[in-house]
């Protein structure tokens, strides 16, 4: 055994943001609090859209059709509750009711 300490690689920040079909959080988890820096409970309710920079709001459309055909999976700047924008890679998943009717979005994001 060395008697050295060996570095332990950092994990990232994982964060789970549920949407309602319109793009409204319903559900903001621990990992999401802190890597964009706000609290739950003041996003529930809010647009998604607030996380986002300006070119990320540009590729909504993009995001979401992806999602609604299986998923999107791709990279983005995001902004934290401070304005500083950050990489970030993002997976989302929409949810589908019974008919086919997308319901939610499920976004889990960590920083690159």
């Amino acid at each position: 055994m060395s008697s050295q300490m060996q570095e332990v690689p950092a994990v990232p920040v994982l964060s789970i943001i549920v949407t309602d079909a319109g793009g409204k959080i319903v559900s903001f988890s621990e990992g999401a609090e802190k890597l964009f820096g706000w609290k739950a409970n003041e996003v529930i309710g809010q647009s998604v859209a607030m996380m986002h920079t300006e070119e990320g709001v540009k590729q909504f459309g993009k995001i979401l059709g992806d999602a609604a055909q299986g998923r999107y999976d791709g990279s983005l700047h995001f902004k934290k509750k401070n304005g500083e924008s950050f990489p970030a890679h993002i997976q989302v998943l929409a949810t589908k009711d019974h008919q086919g009717k997308v319901n939610s979005y499920i976004g889990i994001t960590y920083n690159i």
